[in-house]
């Protein structure tokens, strides 16, 4: 193979597996270890979430390939094939099930959940992404669990860890709307009926700016229950302020949105080390 076409191979994996997409990710593995003093090693968790991650995006491109543009996935007009493309990246999803019953069993089960809708929630025929709302629903269901398999542990139903899923769940939420306001003219073509489109464009984004007000509420509320320290109580109160204004293109909103909680993030991250 020449070094023209190893660069083509290579350039089009990192186009499939997408990792500027769910890097920042990874911070919700740091922020479970973080917060917890019995969690694995965080090398392994960070493992098991890019494994998770990389294998996730890369099977929802696969099983999205012939409705979504030909910009925005890598597979149309590829000179690999779709059947390869979808063995290595659900080889990738697969691969922490396996990693957890053997190194970190205390996620088995969560790990299997979360495979288990990851490869659902992609297929077309299942139809998750035809039915407004479970989208939505499904996106935070794949990314926050993300906090539990860095703590090396189950969710509990407990205050602690209800405010941590309100702090999370709801800018992730956000997020994924404004996502969907970008990709509402190709999801209509492909017949999924995402949140976006059954809202409408005016009612999503009073939604967005609803959300954005209700998470400066629960990180207020966090900060007094001192899950949240006092700086990122703060910079989580200013970023869901800013990430309520959002700009006319929905794709720059979406970037506004997780430049504003990368800030937060990375204060409870520092409250947490500090902490432990």
């Amino acid at each position: 193979m020449t070094t023209q076409n190893k660069e083509a191979r290579g350039s089009w994996l990192l186009a499939l597996l997408r990792p500027a997409d769910w890097l920042p990710y990874l911070g919700l593995t740091l922020l479970g270890w973080s917060g917890s003093s019995g969690a694995p090693a965080p090398w392994l968790t960070l493992l098991w979430s890019a494994l998770y991650l990389a294998g996730g995006y890369g099977f929802n491109g696969v099983c999205d390939w012939r409705t979504d543009d030909a910009a925005k996935n890598p597979i149309r007009g590829s000179a690999v094939s779709p059947r390869l493309a979808g063995v290595l990246s659900l080889a990738l999803l697969l691969a922490p099930v396996p990693l957890s019953f053997v190194l970190i069993p205390s996620v088995r089960w969560l790990t299997l959940g979360m495979v288990t809708l990851g490869v659902v929630y992609s297929l077309p025929g299942w139809g998750l992404k035809r039915v407004a709302g479970v989208v939505s629903l499904a996106n935070i269901a794949l990314f926050v669990p993300l906090y539990w398999i860095g703590a090396g542990r189950m969710p509990a139903a407990d205050p602690g860890d209800l405010w941590v899923l309100g702090v999370l769940a709801l800018p992730s939420l956000q997020s994924q709307l404004v996502h969907e306001l970008g990709d509402r003219a190709e999801d209509l073509s492909a017949g999924r009926r995402s949140t976006a489109i059954w809202l409408g464009e005016l009612a999503t984004r009073r939604s967005v700016q609803v959300l954005g007000a209700a998470t400066c509420v629960v990180a207020a509320l966090a900060w007094r229950q001192g899950l949240l320290g006092i700086a990122s109580g703060i910079l989580f109160a200013l970023a869901a302020v800013f990430s309520i204004a959002g700009p006319g293109d929905p794709l720059q909103w979406r970037r506004r949105i997780k430049i504003a909680y990368l800030a937060p993030c990375a204060a409870w991250l520092v409250e947490g080390i500090v902490g432990r």
